[in-house]
């Protein structure tokens, strides 16, 4: 009974039209939902682009440009560094890979300069024209370099 008297309602143009009308909303709500989704699934998208804007910004506000453990980054990585913490601590290389030391010609130059330390203008006492004595807080090494303007 309830169908055949929305069939006979439907012949009625007043009736035809508010069918319609109710039809064209449903399909409405059906695209509003789903636009719904669409952007509820690009918002959460947005949040997370912007947390992780954030903590760029709170890295770089700490005036930390390279995440730690980078080739640029100052500060090491700690958990790199407990991962290989037996090769890089239980044992001290006589060679450090990458790095040429020149000890020969380190000890070369060190055996040239021990000619010039009788000629250092230093003194037990103050003189007026050097600003270091023996008794400065700078080791005998560092004065030579301090001294000369």
């Amino acid at each position: 009974m309830k169908a055949s008297v929305k069939r006979w309602l439907k012949d009625i143009p007043y009736f035809k039209q508010v069918f319609n009308e109710r039809n064209q909303l449903r399909l409405e709500v059906d695209r509003l939902q789903e636009t719904l989704t669409q952007l509820s699934l690009e918002n959460a998208q947005l949040l997370t682009d912007q947390q992780k804007l954030k903590d760029e910004r709170n890295r770089l506000k700490a005036n930390q440009f390279y995440e730690p453990g980078h080739f640029y980054s100052a500060v090491p990585d700690i958990a790199e560094i407990k991962l290989r913490e037996s090769e890089i601590f239980d044992q001290i290389p006589d060679v450090i890979p990458g790095i040429d030391l020149n000890e020969a010609e380190q000890i070369a130059l060190l055996e040239e300069l021990v000619k010039y330390y009788p000629d250092l203008p230093f003194a037990a006492s103050k003189k007026r024209d050097c600003a270091f004595t023996m008794r400065t807080i700078f080791t005998l090494t560092r004065m030579p370099f301090f001294s000369f303007p």
